[in-house]
Protein backbone atom coordinates (compact mmCIF):
# COMPACT_ATOMS: atom_id res chain seq x y z
CA UNK A 1 0.00 0.00 0.00
CA UNK A 2 1.38 3.32 -0.58
CA UNK A 3 1.98 5.72 1.60
CA UNK A 4 -0.33 8.79 1.55
CA UNK A 5 0.98 11.91 -0.06
CA UNK A 6 1.67 14.85 2.43
CA UNK A 7 -0.44 17.62 2.91
CA UNK A 8 1.99 20.43 1.29
CA UNK A 9 2.67 18.22 -2.07
CA UNK A 10 -0.76 17.65 -2.35
CA UNK A 11 -1.57 21.44 -2.27
CA UNK A 12 1.46 21.95 -4.81
CA UNK A 13 -0.42 19.50 -7.07
CA UNK A 14 -3.52 21.39 -7.00
CA UNK A 15 -1.76 24.36 -7.75
CA UNK A 16 -0.70 23.12 -10.78
CA UNK A 17 3.60 23.42 -9.49
CA UNK A 18 5.77 20.78 -9.28
CA UNK A 19 6.97 21.77 -5.93
CA UNK A 20 7.16 23.87 -2.83
CA UNK A 21 9.48 26.11 -4.67
CA UNK A 22 6.79 27.90 -7.57
CA UNK A 23 4.70 27.44 -10.05
CA UNK A 24 5.94 26.18 -13.60
CA UNK A 25 6.21 29.40 -15.87
CA UNK A 26 4.09 28.02 -18.57
CA UNK A 27 1.11 27.48 -15.72
CA UNK A 28 -1.02 30.72 -14.68
CA UNK A 29 -2.21 31.80 -11.18
CA UNK A 30 -5.82 31.20 -10.46
CA UNK A 31 -7.43 34.87 -10.09
CA UNK A 32 -8.42 34.55 -6.14
CA UNK A 33 -6.67 32.56 -3.01
CA UNK A 34 -8.58 29.39 -2.52
CA UNK A 35 -10.90 29.59 0.42
CA UNK A 36 -9.54 28.09 3.50
CA UNK A 37 -12.80 25.54 3.28
CA UNK A 38 -11.31 23.93 0.21
CA UNK A 39 -7.66 23.56 0.49
CA UNK A 40 -6.86 24.92 4.09
CA UNK A 41 -4.44 27.09 5.24
CA UNK A 42 -1.79 25.63 3.37
CA UNK A 43 -2.82 25.56 0.13
CA UNK A 44 -3.48 29.34 0.79
CA UNK A 45 0.01 30.11 2.09
CA UNK A 46 1.41 28.45 -1.03
CA UNK A 47 -0.81 30.36 -2.98
CA UNK A 48 0.43 33.49 -2.12
CA UNK A 49 4.45 32.60 -2.64
CA UNK A 50 3.64 31.37 -5.86
CA UNK A 51 1.90 34.29 -6.53
CA UNK A 52 5.02 36.29 -4.91
CA UNK A 53 7.41 34.19 -6.89
CA UNK A 54 5.52 35.41 -10.68
CA UNK A 55 7.93 37.54 -13.05
CA UNK A 56 7.07 41.26 -12.97
CA UNK A 57 5.97 42.19 -16.79
CA UNK A 58 8.31 45.08 -17.71
CA UNK A 59 6.32 48.60 -18.17
CA UNK A 60 7.38 48.80 -21.86
CA UNK A 61 5.25 45.64 -22.35
CA UNK A 62 2.62 46.85 -20.29
CA UNK A 63 2.23 50.35 -22.67
CA UNK A 64 2.72 47.85 -25.83
CA UNK A 65 -0.49 46.01 -24.37
CA UNK A 66 -2.74 49.28 -24.38
CA UNK A 67 -5.79 49.74 -26.23
CA UNK A 68 -4.99 51.50 -29.69
CA UNK A 69 -5.06 55.37 -29.53
CA UNK A 70 -8.21 57.40 -30.87
CA UNK A 71 -8.36 56.90 -34.82
CA UNK A 72 -8.26 60.44 -36.52
CA UNK A 73 -11.87 61.42 -36.97
CA UNK A 74 -11.74 64.75 -39.60
CA UNK A 75 -15.07 65.86 -38.61
CA UNK A 76 -13.31 66.83 -35.63
CA UNK A 77 -10.90 69.14 -37.00
CA UNK A 78 -11.29 72.51 -36.50
CA UNK A 79 -10.22 73.43 -39.54
CA UNK A 80 -12.99 70.90 -41.28
CA UNK A 81 -15.60 72.18 -38.97
CA UNK A 82 -14.50 75.95 -39.73
CA UNK A 83 -14.90 74.91 -43.54
CA UNK A 84 -18.06 73.55 -43.37
CA UNK A 85 -19.34 76.75 -42.02
CA UNK A 86 -18.02 78.85 -44.44
CA UNK A 87 -19.38 77.23 -47.29
CA UNK A 88 -22.56 76.91 -45.86
CA UNK A 89 -22.26 80.50 -45.36
CA UNK A 90 -21.26 80.82 -49.28
CA UNK A 91 -23.88 79.07 -50.54
CA UNK A 92 -26.76 81.14 -48.36
CA UNK A 93 -25.23 84.00 -49.23
CA UNK A 94 -25.15 83.76 -52.97
CA UNK A 95 -28.87 82.98 -52.62
CA UNK A 96 -29.44 86.08 -50.89
CA UNK A 97 -26.98 88.52 -53.32
CA UNK A 98 -28.95 86.52 -56.46
CA UNK A 99 -31.67 88.66 -56.46
CA UNK A 100 -29.67 91.95 -56.81
CA UNK A 101 -27.98 90.71 -59.88
CA UNK A 102 -24.60 89.73 -58.19
CA UNK A 103 -22.82 86.48 -57.84
CA UNK A 104 -20.88 85.50 -54.76
CA UNK A 105 -17.54 86.92 -56.17
CA UNK A 106 -19.07 90.38 -57.01
CA UNK A 107 -20.77 90.92 -54.14
CA UNK A 108 -16.96 91.30 -52.37
CA UNK A 109 -15.37 94.49 -54.21
CA UNK A 110 -18.88 96.33 -54.18
CA UNK A 111 -18.79 95.73 -50.26
CA UNK A 112 -15.49 96.74 -49.99
CA UNK A 113 -15.40 100.24 -51.94
CA UNK A 114 -19.19 101.03 -50.10
CA UNK A 115 -16.88 100.69 -46.72
CA UNK A 116 -14.25 103.07 -47.88
CA UNK A 117 -11.67 100.42 -49.42
CA UNK A 118 -8.84 101.78 -51.35
CA UNK A 119 -10.37 100.71 -55.26
CA UNK A 120 -6.90 100.04 -56.71
CA UNK A 121 -7.16 96.27 -58.44
CA UNK A 122 -3.88 95.22 -56.16
CA UNK A 123 -5.84 95.88 -52.69
CA UNK A 124 -9.20 94.59 -53.94
CA UNK A 125 -7.71 91.26 -55.05
CA UNK A 126 -5.82 91.64 -51.50
CA UNK A 127 -8.80 91.72 -49.39
CA UNK A 128 -10.93 89.19 -51.49
CA UNK A 129 -8.58 86.98 -51.58
CA UNK A 130 -7.89 86.51 -55.14
CA UNK A 131 -4.99 87.31 -57.56
CA UNK A 132 -4.97 90.71 -59.98
CA UNK A 133 -5.86 89.17 -63.13
CA UNK A 134 -9.32 87.36 -61.40
CA UNK A 135 -10.11 90.65 -60.20
CA UNK A 136 -9.35 92.83 -63.09
CA UNK A 137 -11.90 90.46 -65.25
CA UNK A 138 -14.57 90.42 -62.22
CA UNK A 139 -14.05 94.11 -62.40
CA UNK A 140 -14.61 94.19 -66.10
CA UNK A 141 -17.96 92.50 -65.81
CA UNK A 142 -19.11 94.74 -62.92
CA UNK A 143 -18.48 97.51 -65.02
CA UNK A 144 -20.15 96.38 -68.18
CA UNK A 145 -23.25 95.96 -65.52
CA UNK A 146 -22.91 99.52 -64.97
CA UNK A 147 -21.98 99.02 -60.96
CA UNK A 148 -18.67 100.47 -60.83
CA UNK A 149 -16.61 102.93 -62.89
CA UNK A 150 -12.16 103.25 -63.61
CA UNK A 151 -10.98 106.38 -62.76
CA UNK A 152 -7.29 107.06 -62.99
CA UNK A 153 -5.34 109.13 -60.29
CA UNK A 154 -4.97 112.71 -60.01
CA UNK A 155 -1.56 112.50 -58.30
CA UNK A 156 -0.51 108.83 -60.22
CA UNK A 157 -1.74 108.63 -63.99
CA UNK A 158 -0.64 105.12 -63.98
CA UNK A 159 -2.86 104.20 -60.72
CA UNK A 160 -6.17 102.80 -61.77
CA UNK A 161 -9.18 103.35 -58.99
CA UNK A 162 -12.12 101.70 -58.75
CA UNK A 163 -15.56 103.29 -57.98
CA UNK A 164 -18.84 102.95 -57.40
CA UNK A 165 -21.77 104.03 -59.64
CA UNK A 166 -24.75 105.42 -58.25
CA UNK A 167 -26.91 102.40 -59.25
CA UNK A 168 -23.66 100.25 -57.65
CA UNK A 169 -24.08 102.41 -54.57
CA UNK A 170 -27.60 101.34 -54.62
CA UNK A 171 -26.97 97.68 -54.69
CA UNK A 172 -24.61 97.63 -52.46
CA UNK A 173 -26.07 99.74 -49.80
CA UNK A 174 -28.48 96.15 -49.51
CA UNK A 175 -25.54 93.98 -48.38
CA UNK A 176 -25.18 94.63 -44.83
CA UNK A 177 -28.45 94.46 -44.08
CA UNK A 178 -28.06 91.07 -45.59
CA UNK A 179 -25.09 89.87 -43.78
CA UNK A 180 -26.75 90.87 -40.69
CA UNK A 181 -29.44 88.46 -41.05
CA UNK A 182 -27.62 85.75 -41.79
CA UNK A 183 -24.96 86.40 -38.94
CA UNK A 184 -28.24 86.90 -36.26
CA UNK A 185 -29.60 83.27 -37.62
CA UNK A 186 -26.21 81.64 -37.78
CA UNK A 187 -25.70 82.91 -33.38
CA UNK A 188 -29.35 81.71 -32.91
CA UNK A 189 -29.17 80.81 -29.09
CA UNK A 190 -25.93 82.35 -28.73
CA UNK A 191 -25.91 85.82 -25.94
CA UNK A 192 -23.78 88.55 -26.48
CA UNK A 193 -20.95 87.19 -23.79
CA UNK A 194 -21.20 84.04 -25.93
CA UNK A 195 -20.89 85.51 -29.26
CA UNK A 196 -18.16 87.88 -27.81
CA UNK A 197 -15.79 84.65 -26.55
CA UNK A 198 -16.89 82.99 -29.64
CA UNK A 199 -15.42 85.96 -32.14
CA UNK A 200 -12.60 86.20 -29.51
CA UNK A 201 -11.29 82.68 -29.73
CA UNK A 202 -11.48 82.33 -33.60
CA UNK A 203 -9.11 85.23 -33.55
CA UNK A 204 -6.89 83.67 -31.35
CA UNK A 205 -6.35 80.39 -34.03
CA UNK A 206 -6.30 83.26 -37.12
CA UNK A 207 -3.18 85.24 -34.70
CA UNK A 208 -1.87 81.53 -34.05
CA UNK A 209 -1.95 80.54 -37.78
CA UNK A 210 -0.54 83.69 -38.89
CA UNK A 211 2.38 83.18 -36.97
CA UNK A 212 2.97 80.41 -38.93
CA UNK A 213 6.46 80.36 -41.45
CA UNK A 214 5.58 82.11 -44.92
CA UNK A 215 4.61 79.15 -47.51
CA UNK A 216 7.31 78.23 -49.51
CA UNK A 217 6.77 79.13 -53.11
CA UNK A 218 5.71 76.21 -55.44
CA UNK A 219 4.37 74.28 -51.94
CA UNK A 220 1.04 74.39 -53.71
CA UNK A 221 -0.24 76.55 -50.38
CA UNK A 222 -2.45 79.81 -52.20
CA UNK A 223 -5.23 81.80 -52.17
CA UNK A 224 -8.24 81.01 -54.56
CA UNK A 225 -10.86 83.38 -56.12
CA UNK A 226 -13.29 80.09 -55.09
CA UNK A 227 -13.09 80.38 -51.31
CA UNK A 228 -15.92 82.29 -49.74
CA UNK A 229 -14.05 84.81 -47.18
CA UNK A 230 -15.84 87.16 -44.72
CA UNK A 231 -16.49 90.70 -45.77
Amino acid sequence: MSSPTPPAQAACQALGVDSENGPQRDQFLPDSPPHSGTMGQEAGKKWAAAAHSQPTIPKSDRLLATPAATPFDLEQQIGYQLRRIVALLGAEITRRVEPLGLTDAQWKPMLRLLLGQEGTVAALARSCHMDAGGMTRLLDRLEAKGLCTRVRSAQDRRVVHTELTDAGRAVAAQLPAIFDALQAQALQGFDAAEVAQLQALIQRIHDNLQALPPAAVGDGVHSSSHEHPAP
